[in-house]
């Protein structure tokens, strides 16, 4: 699991090449701002490894990297044509086989969602929840009830069963 997935709290702009940039600021934030007092909301980050090695296993690495060397390295003119094709690759891959588990948890039902995915620390933060996105957080108890029935899954460290919307 730590190839792919990397908490926020143990990330600083150190990390940047494994996560990305503002993963890794998140991380450096946590560390700096959260001993003075300012709360930023906990999360992890997928890894660039986790990225390469799921296009790898599905087949999808040799497509973009075929599709990168056409890229007119000079003035860049088909970068429109070339990024379309690309996001065509992700948007209509289906995943074929099941790999190794890296992380688990309960699931409640059978549907599979994609969307954004939102961190929220408590529910006076609803409103950066937009109707079908993914709620991210710690916990769930009763209050969440309005926030949950807006988002297309929900993902926490625990939660209240009975929280869950119907």
């Amino acid at each position: 699991m730590s190839n792919y997935i990397r908490f926020f709290s143990d990330l600083n702009n150190q990390h940047t090449s494994e996560v990305g940039g503002k993963n890794a600021s998140l991380g450096e934030m946590i560390g700096k701002l959260g001993p003075k007092g300012i709360r930023i909301p906990a999360g992890f980050a997928t890894t660039a490894q986790a990225c390469w090695d799921y296009l790898e296993h599905n087949g999808l690495r040799e497509k973009l990297t075929t599709s990168l060397d056409k890229l007119d390295q000079k003035d860049f003119k088909n970068l429109g044509q070339i990024g379309k094709k690309i996001r065509q690759y992700i948007l209509e891959f289906r995943l074929k086989t099941e790999g190794k588990v890296i992380t688990s948890g309960t699931g409640i039902g059978e549907k599979i969602t994609r969307g954004v995915s939102r961190v929220l620390a408590s529910p006076d933060e609803s409103n950066k929840l937009q109707e079908g996105d993914i709620l991210i957080t710690d916990t769930t108890n009763p209050d969440w009830d309005n926030v949950m029935k807006k988002a297309s899954a929900i993902v926490t460290n625990s939660g209240a069963g009975p929280a869950m919307p119907p």
